[in-house]
């Protein structure tokens, strides 16, 4: 018992405050639990009394997993989010299958040919796109830069112009 008491202790030190907080009282003291039994309504204590009567009665893991939410509402809460997470996380692994599944339609579509995939067209192709957009960029360059050279020199004799108002 020392041990299990122990081991409870350790786990919830390394929690965060809130958490060590509700907790603290069942590590200390061994009437908690039934002041946390004694303070639930009856609704609680039949839903308590409804989830125990479905563990088989030799199983401690089982039934402080299925305990924990009654005597610590707090777990609930957590439950119902992880339950909410797991179906994100299960929705968004249903929808990488389906873009993994029309990505592989349009590659097979495309690249698919004589009973092999060509991987070195389908290569070629990215390298000479990435090719293109680099001389984009670059004659992009070329222009801002012809640009800015048109826009000093008419800024230059305007200048002079003025230069010579000023002086004359």
């Amino acid at each position: 018992m020392a041990m299990l008491r122990a081991q409870s202790m350790y786990k919830s030190s390394r929690l965060n405050e809130a958490a060590r907080n509700i907790l603290t009282p069942l590590n200390r003291d061994k009437d908690e639990l039934h002041t946390r039994i004694n303070a639930m309504s009856l609704e609680q204590l039949e839903a308590l009394n409804d989830d125990l009567n479905q563990l088989p009665r030799s199983n401690d893991v089982a039934i402080t997993e299925v305990l924990a939410p009654h005597i610590v509402p707090e777990v609930a809460v957590c439950k119902r989010e992880i339950e909410r997470y797991q179906q994100n996380i299960a929705t968004c692994e249903e929808q990488l299958e389906a873009v993994h599944s029309s990505v592989g339609v349009a590659f097979a579509e495309n690249y698919y040919k004589e009973a092999q995939y060509d991987y070195s067209s389908f290569y070629g192709y990215v390298e000479n796109r990435i090719t293109e957009l680099k001389q984009q960029k670059q004659q992009e360059e070329r222009d801002e830069m012809a640009r800015q050279l048109q826009a000093a020199q008419q800024a230059a004799p305007q200048a002079a112009l003025e230069d010579a108002a000023m002086t004359g």
